[in-house]
């Protein structure tokens, strides 16, 4: 195994797959009937994401999804990620990438322009991030009202 670096490295979740194939192993079995959609974290640098995928969806699974996912950072560390090669725009190109062979996609989102851009990437749900409400914030000076977050929701659709 060779050494990552920078923000590639911080993004990998190391056994994240391994564990999501026993999880999955039990979870299938004990919902049998209902739709199991299966979070994939496409910037693992040491997995195959698209033999990953197929074992997931030979498992039983219904969809995938993009996480954990880098649409909600910002800043510094956002734009490391994304200039690394692993931010959104590696997830968006999954998701279209997926979309585009017929599997079942949940695309978050965090902003106008990012539920735009998983539309436009065929994402077949498009899933709204609402940020945290001021009564469950513990602190944390950006959260939003009630109010506020709908507005932000409604926004994004």
């Amino acid at each position: 195994m060779q050494p990552t670096a920078g923000c590639r490295r911080l993004r990998a979740r190391g056994m994240a797959p391994i564990v999501m194939i026993q999880e999955g192993r039990t979870i299938l079995a004990a919902v049998q009937n209902t739709p199991v959609i299966v979070g994939v974290g496409v910037a693992e640098p040491y997995t195959n994401i698209e033999r990953l995928i197929d074992q997931f969806l030979e498992m039983g699974f219904s969809g995938v999804t993009h996480i954990p996912t880098s649409g909600g950072w910002v800043g510094p560390y956002g734009e490391g990620i994304s200039n690394a090669g692993v931010g959104y725009s590696l997830e968006l190109a999954c998701i279209e990438k997926w979309s585009k062979r017929g599997i079942f996609t949940v695309g978050y989102c965090f902003t106008e322009e990012q539920a735009a851009q998983m539309a436009a990437a065929g994402a077949s749900v498009v899933s709204v991030y609402v940020p945290r409400l001021i009564e469950e914030s513990q602190g944390w000076e950006a959260a939003e009202t009630m109010e506020q977050a709908l507005d932000t929701g409604r926004k994004l659709c």
